[in-house]
Parts: C-alpha cells; sequence; structure tokens
C-alpha cells in the first residue's frame, strides 16, 4: 500500500455538515469591521492587552433546546474522521478555509487499496472559533475520472482565552479587524452535525451564534476582564472600561502563531461496499 500523509502547517478543525460540492463557496458579508478601544478608569488607553474571542454554540436538536449552550464536554484535542473505498482509487482529503484557500492536505494516496480508513488529527492552533471545509476527491487510477466528491465543515472552537487569541491592543488601546473568518457566524453556513467521541453518528445539530465572549488580559501583571457582545455583519464599534477586580489565573503568554498538528493514517478494514465520508468524531473539539 503507497501511502503518503502530510503533516498540517495550520490545522484546527471540527467537522460537521455534509456538502455535495467539492468547492467551499460560502457567502461573506462585505460590510463587516470590528473596532476596540479599550480604556481604564480615568479614559486613559491601555495598551499591549491580549484579546481573546470565542463563539457561543448553540444545541437545537428539539424546538425546545434553541439557544441552549452546547456542552463542552464533548471537545476533545483529538479527532477522528473516517472513509470508505471499495476500490483501488486515487484520494485526496484537502481542508479549506472560507474564502476558498488551501490550508493543508490531509491524506493523498496514489494508490489505495479498498477499505475503511480513518485520520487521527492531533491539533493545537491559537486562533477564535473558525469555519473549515474539508473535501474528498477520488479518481479512476488511469483516466483521472473522478469516482466520488463529498465534503464537510469544519469548525474549530476553543473557548480557552489562553489559545482564542485575536491579538493585542495597540498604543492607543485599540484593535481593529476586518476579517470575517474571525467571527464564523457571520458566514452563511448550514446546520452543523454534533457528534461523539464514540463514533460518527449524529447527536444533533448546533450552529455559531452571534454572541462572543472577549477576553482582555494583562499577561504581565496576570489581570482579566471578561465582556460580552453580538457581532452582527455590520460595523461593530465597542468601547471597553479596563478595571479588572480579581487576579486572573491568565498569566501565561499565548502567542497569536500557528501552531502544529500531526495526522495519523490507520486502514481499520479492507472491506468498504460504498464510497463515504463520514462525519468526523468528536464534533465539535479543540
Amino acid at each position: 500500500m503507497n501511502l503518503r500523509t502530510i503533516l498540517p502547517v495550520v490545522f484546527g478543525v471540527l467537522l460537521s455538515c455534509k456538502s455535495d460540492s467539492t468547492e467551499p463557496k460560502v457567502v461573506v458579508p462585505e460590510s463587516f469591521s470590528l473596532r476596540m478601544t479599550v480604556r481604564n478608569t480615568v479614559s486613559a488607553p491601555v495598551a499591549g492587552l491580549r484579546i481573546s474571542a470565542s463563539n457561543d454554540l448553540s444545541v437545537f436538536q428539539k424546538p425546545a433546546q434553541i439557544g441552549a449552550p452546547l456542552s463542552t464536554t464533548r471537545h476533545q484535542a483529538v479527532s477522528t474522521i473516517r472513509f470508505n473505498a471499495p476500490i483501488r482509487a486515487l484520494v485526496r482529503l484537502s481542508v479549506f478555509d472560507m474564502d476558498d484557500q488551501l490550508v493543508t492536505v490531509l491524506f493523498q494516496s496514489d494508490s489505495i487499496p479498498p477499505g475503511l480508513y480513518a485520520a487521527d488529527f492531533s491539533i493545537q492552533v491559537r486562533t477564535p472559533t473558525r469555519v473549515y471545509k474539508c473535501v474528498m476527491i477520488s479518481r479512476n487510477m488511469t483516466t483521472g475520472s473522478v469516482l466520488f466528491h463529498d465534503s464537510v465543515y469544519a469548525v474549530l472552537s476553543q473557548p480557552d482565552a489562553e489559545v482564542c487569541v485575536l491579538g493585542v491592543t495597540s498604543a492607543t488601546g485599540s484593535f481593529e479587524t476586518t476579517d470575517t473568518l474571525l467571527f464564523p457566524n457571520l458566514l452563511n453556513l448550514p446546520p452543523l452535525i454534533s457528534t461523539s467521541s464514540a463514533g460518527p453518528t449524529p447527536l444533533g445539530t448546533f450552529a455559531i451564534l452571534d454572541s462572543v465572549t472577549f477576553t482582555l488580559t494583562d499577561t504581565i501583571a496576570s489581570r482579566s476582564q471578561t465582556f460580552r457582545r453580538s457581532i452582527k455583519s455590520a460595523t461593530n464599534d465597542f468601547s471597553l472600561m479596563w478595571n479588572p477586580s480579581i487576579l486572573s489565573d491568565s498569566g501565561r503568554t499565548a502567542d497569536n502563531s500557528a501552531g502544529s498538528s500531526s495526522i495519523r493514517i490507520h486502514r481499520i478494514s479492507g472491506n468498504a461496499s460504498d464510497w463515504s465520508l463520514e462525519q468526523n468524531f468528536p464534533n465539535p473539539f479543540n
């Protein structure tokens, strides 16, 4: 068996919600902007504060549960995605950002024998809530014609302020961005499928809400303060007062660079009745 795995440089991913298209096309708003200005109690700008952000997630498996917080107990540092290949073929499993940019190739094979395969991901990336799309394409080994294509949405959810970092306040106490990918509630996404670590069986669906928890942290003094705001597809201009009342345990310095991640591909069995790309599990994870 000739398998090649490519380790991603940047990746944090929760996989969800099947799509028939191999192109990660999602409509994003054009008018979004975020400006945050932080001043202390005497109206002086506060520079050098680390800004973290995390969207709330909601479960709506049943109408009565709409708006209920999604439990974080299913969040794991490792998740698995499986796929079936009924015949020997060329297989490529890729991850795209929501602006159609290739993030990484999870799996690539010149000649994969029939069977059920699984890719286990160990992810460490410092970024707020983020959505990706994982695309699988299988081709005939001789003609190159497409035998199968499918895709799943991928959502990274990291509520820990140490890792969901946007940036730091400037000398004027401000932070600005127009990057809609940092707030995926702005994207036109379908319902996302929730799974547990036990397997790919759907448990229900969840959505990414517009309510965002912002955490400002003075990493030197080990103090932090939390604010909750709603992020809309418009101009978001927030003036925040820095007045932390208690010591925080978030004194570690977290950079905003992409972390590393590893992938382990293994063949579970040699039997596969049809092509398929299964839901990852657990979902969400971080």
